[in-house]
């Protein structure tokens, strides 16, 4: 995720590393990972994972994907574009015990549909992880958080403050929400949300 050579992934790793190692230690079984970026997520992966299907819409990333999923010790599946949609329909419905969206929710134009998505990706009593920025609630602050989203945007590969994405989220249906914790993060000083999700038999 960078413009001109700069990438905001150490950046945000500093400030968003903790989070997503708690929240990524509850991945299990077979996994897919939305948007799976230089794949700084796999280093968070326990060994209760058994494998990761990687979705990435930009096939310059995949070297690093393989690479960091070697370095570490993480068993990569399959590389897939994700804006591909017979790739996508190449995971078989109820078939993944976990699906993962960090920091990907945020770029991609309809979250509702991309939940759904992997709502049918997952088998009975499978779980959703997402980490997220969302949007900012209404306060004076607007003017400077609006500048923040402008900056942001083009250093995170189009990844913007959606509040449908909470909204999505919350209503998503056979789903029980067995966490969600909304907080801000720094540097950046943004609202981001944390959830976990449990598909219903």
């Amino acid at each position: 995720t960078a413009v001109a050579g700069f990438s905001l992934a150490p950046i945000l790793e500093s400030s968003l590393g903790g989070r997503k190692k708690a929240l990524l230690a509850g991945a299990f079984g077979s996994v897919v990972e939305v948007g799976a970026g230089f794949g700084e997520n796999f280093q968070y992966y326990t060994e209760k994972v058994s494998g990761v299907t990687a979705l990435e819409a930009n096939p310059l990333m995949h070297p690093t994907l393989q690479r960091e999923a070697g370095l570490a010790g993480v068993t990569l599946d399959t590389l897939l574009f994700a804006s591909a949609a017979t790739n996508v329909q190449a995971i078989p419905e109820g078939s993944i015990d976990t699906v993962v969206f960090t920091l990907s929710l945020c770029s991609i134009p309809t979250p509702r549909v991309s939940l759904r998505q992997a709502y049918l990706w997952l088998k009975p009593g499978g779980h959703m992880l997402l980490l997220e920025p969302v949007g900012f609630p209404p306060s004076w602050l607007r003017p400077i958080q609006e500048l923040v989203v402008r900056v942001w945007r083009p250093l995170s590969g189009g990844c913007g403050f959606r509040s449908d994405i909470l909204s999505a989220i919350q209503t998503l249906k056979g789903v029980k929400v067995v966490s969600l914790e909304q907080f801000v993060a720094f540097p950046i000083h943004a609202p981001f949300v944390a959830a976990k999700l449990y598909k219903l038999n």
